[in-house]
């Protein structure tokens, strides 16, 4: 059993962990699952300075606060950049780390600089009309895998998000843990945009690196395959290349 943080992504809150939550207190974990600052039921504090390094800050505060140990760090999407921006800083509390399809920006890069640059350019074109730092949300129909009800019970709930969570800098000399990585990621996406970040990792010793399918909003759609990779990554068993 462990304690894990799962860290949701982009424009999403708290909520998108309720099912799986549900399943790994049943199975014996501590688990938490907060909304970031100005997402989910925060909203209302949304404001155009919090950035990546607001978020990081905050759960590193929960983290101490909560005097967490022998944690599991899980994040998606854009939660993925918040967790390898927060690992160092408290790697002597940690046993593992899951990323689904986890945005990790290179060392000395935003989030931003690994978008391709039409979408970069739309993104900043749609910031520019909504108080020129507003990113709203995506219609959720654009992420593959989701059901009709999905769709609409996420049309709901996304919040639009601060542009700046996007250009905050990941610093080069970031320390990082040595410990177990495991990184899930979508093998059906039609574009996958964090294929580099797969490449990028694949070799490294210390991460595990798994496919599976569903598409991006793998806690929702393939809840099977991310409890599977929570597992190997509390348990130490090896995941094979495809789940």
């Amino acid at each position: 059993m462990a304690t894990i943080l799962l860290v949701h992504g982009s424009w999403h809150g708290g909520w998108v962990w309720n099912d799986l939550r549900s399943a790994l207190i049943a199975g014996g974990h501590k688990v938490h699952a907060p909304s970031l600052r100005g997402l989910g039921e925060d909203t209302a504090n949304l404001r155009s300075d919090i950035g990546l390094w607001t978020h990081i800050n905050d759960l590193e505060d929960l983290i101490i606060r909560e005097d967490l140990n022998d944690l599991l760090l899980v994040g998606h999407s854009y939660g993925g950049a918040i967790v390898h921006g927060l690992e160092g800083r408290v790697a002597d509390r940690l046993r593992a780390i899951v990323h689904l399809e986890g945005a990790i920006p290179a060392p000395g890069s935003s989030i931003m600089d690994g978008w391709r640059e039409d979408y970069r350019q739309d993104v900043l074109a749609l910031a520019k009309e909504h108080d020129g730092w507003l990113v709203p949300p995506p219609d959720p129909g654009v992420w593959t895998g989701l059901n009709d009800e999905q769709r609409q019970w996420m049309r709901a709930q996304l919040k639009p998000q601060s542009l700046k969570t996007y250009e905050d800098i990941m610093p080069v000399d970031l320390e990082l843990f040595t410990g177990s990585h495991v990184y899930l990621w979508a093998m059906d996406r039609p574009t996958q945009p964090y294929r580099a970040v797969v490449e990028r990792f694949r070799h490294e010793p210390n991460w595990v690196i798994s496919g599976t399918r569903g598409g991006h909003e793998l806690p929702l759609t393939n809840p099977k395959a991310v409890l599977r990779a929570i597992d190997a990554a509390v348990t130490g068993v090896p995941l094979p290349a495809e789940i």
